[in-house]
């Protein structure tokens, strides 16, 4: 049944112009198909449609994406269609740029100094539209850029391999992230740390201990498996966190639960520590300008003899938020090593300060 409906679908997709509800209907027969077939059905299907990936555009290459992305996600192997979805973001990725500069530099000319962020995004959609008519190439790769959006996902999501291979793409990306949905998600999914290292420690009750972190993709996510450890290395987790929210974080769970997780710290960077081995107390500036923030990405918390590192203080203020993760089938991890002594803690906190600090000075003699 499912060869039939590929069948169906590539001969549809043959056509010089066939209709958008044709494609809709074909894809919606091969997405219904694949649920009742099994992995090496499933699989033959994309091996099939991953070789003729590259031939389409448009609405062909939306529809494309999505039925190859779906078929990732039901556990077929992404090695036949990452080679030639990553030929084709490598080809069309340069000509979305030179059309969101060509449009960035127009809508500059309408900018005031007062015009607010999403004053500048709807003259730069205005300003997009116009010249989409004038660069049809472009305007092309910039919506193909979108439409190979789900089996991008679909692909990075699978493993750090596939991250690696693309990471080539991030930088690139970045530059149009804030003007393109797709390409802000794709940026963010290769900006996730694979088997890094994280140090981590309350500088308040001189707690802490190493971990490795893999496939998170937020702070909230960080916290959240934080909190799930901490009972076993030294530090306690007082706010409750129920057992499916943390399969949530670790992408073992589904995508989101119906509760809320309640944040137990505030985050900062090695760089808030005061001469004490303490934390500011806010609103103090120095604690608002090294607090890491919940939105952040933990590829973006500094690093200090390569580990990035997380002081631990306590929540000045009640935050929660949903139970749910960014990237439905990436999996995380935090992976604790044994807990640091005080002594240990102490010694790291005194390295810290002394790199931070100008001077050269360390803490008082009571600290070392």
């Amino acid at each position: 049944m499912l060869e039939s409906e590929v069948h169906s679908m590539l001969a549809v997709m043959e056509e010089p112009e066939p209709t958008e509800d044709s494609l809709a209907r074909c894809a919606r027969q091969v997405l219904f198909a694949a649920a009742q077939s099994d992995h090496d059905q499933r699989q033959a299907a994309l091996d099939r449609l991953a070789r003729v990936f590259e031939n389409y555009g448009g609405a062909k290459a939306g529809y494309l994406s999505v039925i190859c992305g779906a078929l990732v996600e039901h556990g077929c192997d992404p090695a036949p269609l990452a080679s030639p979805l990553f030929l084709r973001i490598q080809d069309i990725l340069p000509k979305a740029i030179e059309l969101c500069q060509r449009c960035e530099s127009r809508s500059s000319e309408y900018h005031t100094g007062d015009a607010t962020t999403a004053t500048s995004d709807s003259q730069f959609k205005t300003v997009l539209e116009r010249r989409s008519d004038e660069f049809p190439d472009l305007a092309a790769a910039w919506t193909d850029l979108d439409r190979f959006g789900p089996a991008t996902v679909a692909v990075l999501s699978t493993s750090s391999q596939w991250r690696a291979m693309a990471h080539c793409f991030q930088q690139p990306l970045q530059q149009i992230m804030h003007r393109h949905q797709a390409a802000r998600w794709i940026a963010r999914l290769l900006a996730v740390i694979d088997d890094g290292q994280l140090l981590v420690i309350e500088p308040a009750t001189l707690s802490g201990w190493p971990a490795r972190i893999s496939g998170v993709a937020d702070n909230f996510q960080l916290q959240t498996l934080l909190m799930g450890t901490t009972t076993d290395n030294g530090l306690d987790a007082s706010s409750a966190l129920s057992s499916s929210a943390l399969d949530v974080a670790r992408g073992i769970g589904p995508q989101q639960s119906p509760e809320e997780v309640v944040g137990r710290w505030n985050f900062y960077s090695w760089q808030a520590l005061q001469p004490d081995l303490q934390l500011p107390i806010e609103p103090d500036s120095a604690g608002q300008k090294h607090k890491i923030l919940d939105a952040g990405l933990p590829a973006e918390i500094p690093l200090f003899a390569g580990h990035h590192v997380l002081l631990l203080g306590p929540r000045t203020s009640p935050h929660c938020w949903a139970s749910q993760r960014s990237f439905g089938h990436l999996k995380a991890s935090l992976d604790c090593e044994p807990a640091l002594d005080p002594e240990s803690c102490r010694e790291w906190l005194n390295r810290m300060l002394q790199r931070s600090r100008p001077d050269g000075e360390t803490g008082s003699d009571s600290c070392r």
